[in-house]
């Protein structure tokens, strides 16, 4: 057996909660919920502030990540090698050596682009409410950026190297917690296998170094995976796939960063664009709405679900769902999006945006999905991946090409 020491730091604001809640003292503070008087809930964050729990299944995600060549039976079994399972234990183990002095912030809703990308925990306030409709206040306490948290890793030859590629990719692209697929929770990995970057070194040139590290060992797929992975899979509405971009310049902080993916959205999903996916997908939900017939399905619901637009003046009520073609399979309405977002930290005054799309087969069209929206009849296929092919074309971005 080996040890392996590294840290993780925080970039971004990072929701990670505990299980409990707490009331507010506020009795001015309420909703009502089916004739009930309710007051708002937040949540603790604990002192221990990154789990063990927590942070093995983030680096279980990108095992499978970066294994989209296997079986989903194969993938079981060789994950279990790695994290363990019920039959083999525990697997590596994960010790936590302490943490650097940290205390939770308060995040609010500063701005679109926080709010727009925190949506879940930082969501638009309900007017002259204070909190917003999931029953939150329009705040959330968080880990601040630059809190550090040490592990040691004990494993075998094999399972410290699988380990190590988990952290990298976790590095170049991952975070923790609530929205962390929207650039909160950005995570800085610090370990001696992280290959050193020569400040004369182009950051792209770097990000490409690191994933043939991690792929030295076999040559990826040009086929769409069967769940959330690495491959080389084309675009369908253009000539070749730009599955990793990095922006061109770097941006001073996190804010900036989190601006930068909030415009790129707004570019495609706001409907007030002319000409945008977004304008289109709002017009036919509106005349779908108002016909009571089905005449198609947005196509800003590749970016996941659920997908459930709604207008103040209750003319627009659309909730969408999924239908698998397997026998006795229940409707979908949640899918998490292929799309994730980064805040990667080059160093104190440069941070990067980094947009990883991770094409999969399953997502929405195999074994087959076709769509609808609870109350209007007849079912139609996925409309493709263009809005999230959109997005990442960006002029102000870059690609970063898969070895």
């Amino acid at each position: 057996m080996q040890p392996l020491d590294f840290a993780v730091k925080i970039v971004s604001p990072a929701f990670v909660a505990g299980a409990m809640e707490e009331e507010v003292k506020d009795t001015d503070l309420f909703r009502f919920v089916d004739g009930k008087k309710i007051k708002p809930q937040h949540r603790f964050i604990d002192s221990d502030g990154l789990r063990i729990p927590s942070l093995r299944g983030i680096l279980r995600f990108w095992f499978r990540s970066m294994n989209g060549h296997r079986s989903m039976n194969q993938l079981k079994i060789d994950e279990s090698k790695i994290f363990g399972d019920t039959e083999r234990g525990q697997g590596i183990r994960l010790i936590p050596c302490g943490a650097s002095d940290w205390t939770p912030v308060k995040i609010e809703k500063d701005g679109q682009a926080q709010g727009y990308l925190g949506y879940g925990p930082l969501q638009y306030e309900m007017k002259n409410k204070g909190f917003t409709s999931h029953n939150k206040f329009a705040f959330r306490y968080a880990i601040p950026p630059g809190a550090v948290f040490h592990f040691r890793a004990i494993g075998d030859e094999y399972q410290i190297t699988q380990l190590e590629k988990c952290l990298t990719l976790l590095h170049l692209f991952g975070g923790i917690g609530s929205r962390s697929r929207r650039a909160w929770g950005s995570l800085e990995v610090l370990g001696k296998f992280i290959l050193p970057r020569d400040q004369k070194e182009n950051v792209a040139v770097w990000f490409e170094k690191q994933l043939k590290e991690v792929f030295k060992d076999r040559t990826l797929d040009s086929k769409e995976p069967e769940f959330s992975a690495f491959s080389k899979a084309k675009a369908s509405s253009k000539a070749s796939a730009d599955s990793i971009c990095l922006s061109k310049k770097p941006l001073p902080d996190y804010h900036e960063v989190m601006n930068e993916f909030y415009q790129q959205f707004k570019k495609i999903r706001h409907y007030k664009n002319s000409g945008s996916i977004g304008e289109a997908d709002h017009d036919l939900e509106y005349a779908d709405y108002e016909s009571g017939k089905l005449s198609g399905i947005p196509q800003r619901i590749a970016f996941g679900m659920p997908y459930h637009p709604t207008a103040r003046d209750e003319k627009l009520n659309m909730e969408y769902e999924g239908h698998p073609k397997a026998a006795n399979a229940k409707p979908l309405d949640r899918r998490a999006s292929p799309l994730l977002l980064k805040v990667f930290k080059e160093s104190n005054t440069a941070f990067y945006a980094v947009a990883l799309f991770l094409k999969t087969a399953s997502f929405f069209r195999n074994p087959g999905v076709e769509f609808s929206a609870k109350g209007f009849a007849g079912d139609l296929p996925f409309p493709g991946w263009k809005a999230v092919e959109d997005f990442m074309a960006n002029p102000n971005w870059q690609s970063i090409k898969l070895p």
